[in-house]
């Protein structure tokens, strides 16, 4: 039972330390949002003039992904000393998660999932 408490702890750690910094990061943007909604605004055009730009960026990475995946988990297997057998299970799960990225990237990235919304 301590064990696992210690497991929770850390993993719970790490992902606090993630929040944080994920709100470190969106706090410059709420501040320009609240304090100079003007100039928020003219950043959203700009962002929004390159939206091919950052859809193929997106596909870019998912693609990335795919093809780098045999040498992180290599990696990872190597740096976290796993059995053969996860590292096997990790290998494998390689087209699913893209799979599971493209899928993400269509409905929602893209707005499909929005538009059959609308039309229902």
């Amino acid at each position: 039972m301590l064990a696992l408490l210690k497991v929770f702890r850390r993993y719970f750690f790490r992902l606090s330390l993630m929040a944080a910094s994920m709100l470190l990061l969106a706090a410059p943007f709420a501040w320009l949002q609240i304090h100079h909604p003007q100039q928020s605004h003219s950043l959203n055009l700009i962002l929004s003039q390159y939206a091919l730009l950052f859809t193929g960026f997106r596909w870019c990475s998912i693609i990335a992904l795919i093809v780098a995946w045999p040498m992180l988990i290599h990696y990872f297997a190597q740096k976290q000393q796993w059995e053969s057998e996860k590292t096997q299970f990790w290998l494998l799960q390689r087209y699913r998660i893209a799979g599971w990225l493209m899928v993400f990237e269509i409905l929602f990235c893209e707005g499909w999932l929005l538009s059959l919304i609308k039309a229902i």
